[in-house]
């Protein structure tokens, strides 16, 4: 724990003095991709036991400024999540939803967007024995959600995406597409 602790207060003052020298210098290092009232469309698709597919829509809402250096855009969104898979006879399908707040970091002159989201939502489970996991995976609960990731833009409108997501206790990842409306 103290480790992480200082591990923390380094990376946060580093952050701090980064942020500084980027201010001086005159160069541009952060960039904002998004405006105020735009909407996003992500949709991936991966593997990990089985098929894994996400679809989020997104509402850019705002957008902070540290030192006029770092902006950083967030907005709101609604994302799905779902997983299935079957091995030897046994099969079990994930199926997770949240409402989520969204905060995205802008790299200038290589089209790079950093993106993280948290909020709560719920998650569905279905398996061919509902009994054997009775335990670690109720029909529905609810918890926590969240995602992150990374865009890489191709044109103005268009990017590609690796994101992972994570909702109650379903996680999965995937890559994808992104459309700026």
């Amino acid at each position: 724990m103290k480790k992480n602790f200082i591990f923390l207060v380094l990376f946060l003052l580093f952050l701090i003095f980064s942020i500084n020298t980027f201010a001086q210098s005159g160069e541009k290092f952060f960039d904002s991709y998004y405006k105020n009232g735009q909407m996003n469309i992500y949709a991936t698709i991966g593997w990990w036991w089985g098929i894994t597919l996400s679809g989020e829509v997104e509402i850019i809402m705002g957008e902070w400024n540290i030192a006029d250096v770092m902006p950083i855009d967030w907005g709101i969104s609604g994302r799905v999540i779902f997983e299935t898979w079957s091995w030897f006879g046994y099969s079990e399908t994930y199926l997770g939803a949240a409402p989520m707040f969204t905060m995205h970091i802008g790299i200038a002159d290589i089209d790079i967007d950093y993106y993280a989201s948290l909020g709560i939502g719920f998650a569905i489970y279905s398996s061919s024995d509902n009994n054997y996991y009775y335990y670690w995976h109720k029909p529905f609960e609810i918890g926590f959600a969240a995602a992150s990731g990374v865009i890489w833009y191709l044109s103005k409108n268009f990017g590609l995406i690796l994101d992972y997501a994570y909702i109650g206790w379903v996680s999965i990842w995937g890559i994808g597409i992104v459309l700026k409306l």
